[in-house]
């Protein structure tokens, strides 16, 4: 008994070493992630032209005379500033939450009770779990759309929104109970949880006949849900073979919303978040743009460094913050609209 109650005292000591050396480097972080975000933002008190003088009404050079699905891209006139602070870094589908890139959770879109706007194809675990509003309509329809596929009316969302005092506590409790090594590969610090932006639900299994409960796994029936998520904007947020790149081990169980077409584009391409938002970096407003189709709708996507973000004169765009260095432009494209 005294060696266990021994061991488990130096492994909440290593745990506390771990957690202060990250704290650190964190704070490091974001004072640079702060100085890259004043210099990319310092012009926002400045006036600004109408649209940019280096845009034309020509394809850049070697690109087709056209948009289509694919990597194609022009040079433009037609476009406004869109008035952004550096608060907008952190709003948006696509903001990043990892290890040493922080979200507060306080800064959350607007949350409500999963109890109160689920329909009736799964459970939730308590009726005090709350999510992102803009959720909840697209995580109907992929339940829904699931239990009418497999005839299951067993998923169970157990975890949505957490604020940081209650990710400390499972911190600490992964701690005492599995050590620090299991808590450091599967439990988030306080400050770099996805589920601090109301963005992201957590899946387990519930069998109502019997009053049990299992693990989601994303096989069997249940890969349904793991192949067709795309399409209502929602990605397994860690998958197995991106550790080294997530920081977190798989969890098949975790998926996160980050909107269309970007879920479809990940997924096609095998990206987790943090390679697609480098990705869409070689699309830069001054440069090729992507355009590309997804489920009937096209879309031109581009990504604005800093606080210079553009969109469209007229027309609808979606602008969401990396939570890093810049904004990702999404703007629907009518079928057969081009550039002018």
């Amino acid at each position: 008994m005294e060696e266990t109650q021994r061991d488990a005292k130096i492994d909440r000591a290593k745990a506390k070493k771990r957690r202060e050396a990250r704290l650190l480097l964190t704070a490091a972080a974001g004072l640079a992630l702060l100085a890259a975000a004043v210099y990319g933002l310092r012009s926002m008190g400045r006036e600004r032209p109408q649209q940019p003088a280096a845009l034309t009404t020509a394809p850049v050079a070697g690109e087709q005379d056209s948009p289509a699905a694919g990597e194609t891209g022009w040079q433009y006139s037609g476009w406004k500033y869109a008035v952004v602070g550096p608060e907008d870094l952190a709003k948006g589908a696509l903001i990043l939450v990892a290890p040493s890139i922080p979200y507060d959770a306080d800064s959350a879109p607007e949350l409500v009770r999963v109890f109160d706007y689920k329909n009736s194809s799964y459970f939730v675990r308590s009726t005090d779990l709350y999510a992102a509003e803009r959720i909840m309509e697209p995580l109907n329809r992929l339940l829904g759309d699931f239990e009418a596929e497999s005839g299951l009316h067993t998923v169970n969302i157990v975890a949505g929104w957490r604020s940081q005092e209650y990710q400390e506590k499972l911190y600490d409790k992964a701690v005492r109970e599995q050590g620090a090594e299991h808590a450091e590969r599967y439990v988030a610090l306080p400050g770099e949880s996805e589920h601090h932006t109301g963005l992201a639900v957590d899946f387990a299994l519930y069998f109502e006949d019997t009053g049990l409960s299992g693990d989601f796994d994303g096989e069997g029936a249940y890969a349904w849900i793991r192949e067709n998520a795309w399409r209502y904007g929602f990605v397994q947020r860690y998958p197995a073979g991106k550790e080294a790149i997530t920081g977190i081990s798989n969890e098949p169980w975790h998926f996160r919303y980050v909107g269309l077409p970007h879920a479809q584009l990940m997924t096609e391409k095998g990206f987790c978040l943090e390679e697609y938002l480098d990705w869409l970096k070689s699309y830069p407003f001054e440069g090729a743009h992507l355009f590309t189709e997804c489920l009937g709708q096209s879309y031109e996507i581009f990504y604005c460094a800093g606080g210079d973000v553009y969109v469209p004169l007229d027309g609808e765009a979606e602008v969401s913050g990396n939570n890093l260095d810049g904004f990702v432009v999404t703007v629907p494209r009518r079928e057969g609209e081009t550039p002018e």
